[in-house]
């Protein structure tokens, strides 16, 4: 019984069915295909490792033929690491690290604090541009850079040896005084700060109590100019991150880029199709538009969205709360965004941003955008997950050769050629010259020092690709001046990709066209895989149609009305329903060509294949591959006459033997008869796509049909518990029935033709009626002679007699006949007065006995006389 469940189940390569002949019905999709066109999608087929996440690597497709092809990799992995790109300054307290974004969870980081001396320089001579001698209370000190000394902070004033400035000692201790007073300048001499304004960042006065400080009161006056460079430094040094620590890496950090054209956006729906997008039910997720181009309206690069999974290409999306709103109540809800328009250019959807922030309070105010925070370098690392393709490209693969897979190579860019030489003094890393920058970094490389010494960390800074500069968070000890390399790794190795081209399915049909000839078989693979080859049709073979009936509108075979006959040798038109020449392995009926012209009946006529040869843009050469032998060469088209089949080649509808309706497929053949001397098909009507079956099944497929083994031969019955039955089947008898065991002549009527007589001799007469009157040498007479034959002569050799005409029966009753014993134990002598007129062992009945010892009455005897 056909299984409809309402989903599709497409034809399988190979076999689908079964003509009533018993040949299996052979797909016209071949497994042999074409690779050639644009790129589909890509597989990962190894995700590689140490793949950066944050900033995936660059995906380079290259092909000697191919071109077009660009796309997004998408990378999953956890925190490797977190560099110090700049370790902050003063902090008060130990920063907090916080790590947000990438839809996973769990790493965590903390920061290692260590104080550093912080000292400024500035020229105390009678050079200086920032110093002056004055009898006022305006004594202040600047500095040619940002001190970063805190307001009422306590410094150390050093001379190095040199002349003080008139009013401080060396060595001695300090309050710094950074706070603006009304009225207060700088020198005049101060170039580019002209005395008219007071710098709190550049300029300080000095104090000796923290009183006096605070009070702004008693500024230490300068009397008199020193000499050479002098220098305040801070008493208790500044706290900066040494290095931040990661606890717990997390898990599942993504970043899942994938983008769409305006004609992905569904208004209507307010769906977004991206094939494969691979986004899940509850994950968020922000969106972008091209900076030339315009958002969907409807959507802001301002918020996140939940995304709700409708199927594989396409998704919705709920606006996240904010605020006093639960963050899923949309998505709960189910409240999707409503798209008021398509836009324009290119959008982009992906996870939030990775960010990896430390924060914590510093002494200072930021200076000119400068705040003084930790900048960390978070390093997180994995594999590659998917490829996203933005365009599949033109010309890649094999246009002339079958099953010629020619892959395009693909490349992750993610830097080269970056050359470092390191400058070594006292064992330490001092500096780090970069004798090339390299190019295409998306992503920091990881800088390895090879030498004797040990605990060198490196930093490089990446800006447009290139390397720009190189910190050294540690130098290191015991390093060698001509024994230390520095090595440049880009991140990332070992993805393995497989590109799955456009394919151009061979037609199975038009390939074996040469080899077809009035048998119409196709030899193939075997469904039974111990067998070597297998005989099978791919459309309504001539041969089958020849000997099976057409049906009237009651479903009764119309015999010596054919499905296929011919008139002078040319195939004719028909005016009666085909009949079921066979079975779908979905259980539904195959008819010949000929049906209903109506899905409700009426008039029969050839029904007509909904397919139209379309030869595709960029198809193979047709000099190597006429049309036709392709799958793709075909396009079905819809068409309101209903004597036209669905892209299965069936349609829904009444047949004779269904006259309530039923889902059925048909044969489907050209309306013309071929006329061509050299084609297989001449003088008959040619076979035509898709033959029998179309892409899909009308309902859901048998398993059990397509197995190998599902047949009695594979069955060893001596493994089985199963019990034969060994008396006679009596299959010859009318109300005999077994499974599986079917009597042909029951269903369809047998009738044979002689076509051929050998000569020979009469062995025997059989005798049909006896007759009446005849005897013994009488002759047997023989229709005349025929020519070329001997006459043949015979006469009556034995005679039966006119047999018995009736039968009758006298009952004869004798009473009072007397008994007695004989001498021999248990007969009697019955004794009566007058004859008794029977005969020598006639059977007799004994009854009503008046006196006896014996048990003789009631009984039958055979007499003698």
């Amino acid at each position: 019984m056909p299984v409809y469940d309402g989903k599709k189940y497409k034809t399988n390569i190979g076999y689908n069915g079964v003509l009533v002949n018993g040949v299996e019905i052979l797909s016209y999709k071949s497994q042999d295909l074409c690779y050639y066109g644009d790129i589909k999608s890509i597989d990962v087929t190894g995700g590689g490792r140490q793949y950066d996440v944050i900033n995936p690597p660059q995906l380079a497709i290259n092909d000697g033929v191919g071109a077009g092809a660009t796309g997004y990799v998408a990378t999953r992995g956890s925190l490797q690491e977190i560099r110090v790109q700049d370790p902050g300054f003063d902090y008060v307290d130990v920063p907090k690290v916080s790590i947000s974004g990438g839809n996973g969870t769990g790493a965590v980081a903390e920061c290692k604090m260590v104080t550093v001396p912080h000292q400024v320089v500035f020229n105390s001579g009678s050079g200086s541009q920032t110093i002056v001698v004055t009898g006022s209370d305006d004594f202040n000190v600047g500095f040619l850079t940002y001190h970063k000394f805190r307001n009422h902070e306590r410094v150390v004033y050093d001379t190095f040896g040199g002349k003080a400035l008139s009013g401080l000692s060396t060595g001695a201790i300090y309050y710094v005084n950074t706070q603006n007073v009304a009225g207060l300048t700088t020198i005049a001499t101060w170039v580019g700060y002209g005395g008219t304004t007071w710098y709190p960042e550049k300029t300080v006065r000095l104090h000796r109590n923290l009183d006096e400080a605070v009070a702004g009161v008693n500024t230490i006056g300068f009397t008199a100019i020193g000499e050479g460079n002098h220098q305040f430094r801070s008493l208790n040094g500044k706290s900066q991150v040494g290095s931040i620590n990661v606890l717990e890496s997390g898990d599942g950090y993504e970043n899942k880029l994938k983008t769409c054209e305006p004609t992905g956006i569904n208004t209507a729906l307010d769906r977004i199709t991206i094939n494969n997008h691979d986004y899940k039910t509850g994950e968020i997720v922000t969106y972008t538009a091209d900076a030339n181009g315009t958002s969907i309206e409807g959507l802001s690069s301002d918020k996140k969205y939940y995304v709700f999974v409708v199927d594989e290409n396409t998704f919705k999306l709920s606006t996240v709360g904010v605020g006093t709103t639960a963050k899923d109540f949309y998505f709960r809800t189910k409240q999707y965004e409503n798209f008021r328009s398509i836009g324009v250019g290119t959008h982009n959807f992906n996870y939030d941003p990775i960010v990896v922030n430390v924060e914590g309070i510093v002494g200072l105010s930021s200076i000119e955008g400068a705040n003084f925070q930790c900048v960390p370098q978070p390093l997180f690392r994995g594999e590659v997950t998917s490829v996203h393709l933005t365009h599949g490209g033109v010309g890649y693969g094999a246009s002339e050769i079958i099953n010629f897979n020619r892959q395009p190579r693909i490349d992750l860019y993610t830097g080269v050629s970056g050359e470092l030489l390191p400058v070594v003094a006292g064992g330490t890393i001092i500096d780090v010259a970069i004798n090339n920058r390299g190019q295409s970094y998306n992503t920091p490389p990881s800088i390895s020092v090879t030498g004797i010494g040990t605990g060198a960390e490196l930093v490089p800074e990446i800006v447009n690709g290139q390397i720009r500069s190189i910190k050294i968070i540690k130098g290191g000890i015991g390093y060698g001046a001509s024994t230390t390399s520095l090595n440049v790794e880009s991140a990332g190795e070992f993805a393995i990709f497989q590109a799955n081209l456009k394919t151009w399915q061979v037609n199975e049909v038009k390939k074996n066209f040469t080899n077809i000839d009035s048998s119409d078989v196709f030899i193939e693979k075997p469904t039974q895989i111990s067998r070597e080859l297998q005989c099978s049709h791919a459309y309504a073979p001539r041969g089958l149609r020849k000997i099976v009936y057409q049906n009237n509108s009651a479903g009764t075979p119309l015999y010596g009305s054919r499905d296929l006959t011919l008139s002078s040798g040319v195939e004719e038109n028909k005016t009666q329903h085909s009949p079921i020449i066979g079975w779908a392995y979905d259980g539904l009926p195959i008819y010949g060509p000929y049906g209903y012209e109506k899905s409700t009946g009426g008039s029969v006529t050839q029904l007509n294949s909904g397919y139209a040869v379309d030869l595709k843009t960029n198809r193979p050469p047709t000099s190597i591959f006429p049309q036709e032998f392709f799958v793709e060469d075909f396009t079905w088209n819809s068409n309101t006459d209903e004597s036209y089949l669905d892209e299965n080649n069936g349609r829904y509808g009444v047949t004779p033997e269904y006259p309530n309706g039923i889902y059925a497929y048909f044969s489907t053949l050209e309306s013309t008869v071929t006329s061509d001397s050299s084609d297989p098909f001449n003088n008959f009507k040619k076979p035509k796509f898709p033959y029998l079956l179309g892409e899909n099944f009308g309902a859901q497929p048998n398993a059990f049909n397509f197995l190998s083994k599902n047949n009695q031969d594979e069955i060893d019955l001596n493994k089985t518990t199963w019990v034969r039955n060994t008396e006679p089947y009596e299959l010859l008898q009318d109300d005999s029935v077994y499974d599986y065991v079917s009597q042909s002549y029951k269903y369809v009527t047998q009738e044979g033709e002689v076509v051929f007589a050998s000569e020979g001799a009469v062995d025997k007469v059989g005798i049909v009626t006896g007759g009446s009157l005849y005897q013994v040498g009488d002759n047997i007479v023989f229709e005349e002679k025929v020519a070329d034959n001997f006459q043949t002569v015979a006469n009556v050799s034995k005679v039966r007699g006119p047999g018995i005409g009736t039968i009758s029966v006298i009952n004869t009753k004798l009473n009072n006949i007397e008994f007695y014993p004989s001498q021999e134990r248990g007969r009697f002598v019955g004794v009566h007065t007058t004859p008794i007129n029977l005969q020598n062992l006639d059977k007799v009945f004994v009854s009503g006995m008046s006196t006896t010892s014996s048990d003789l009455g009631g009984k039958t005897y055979n007499i003698g006389i």
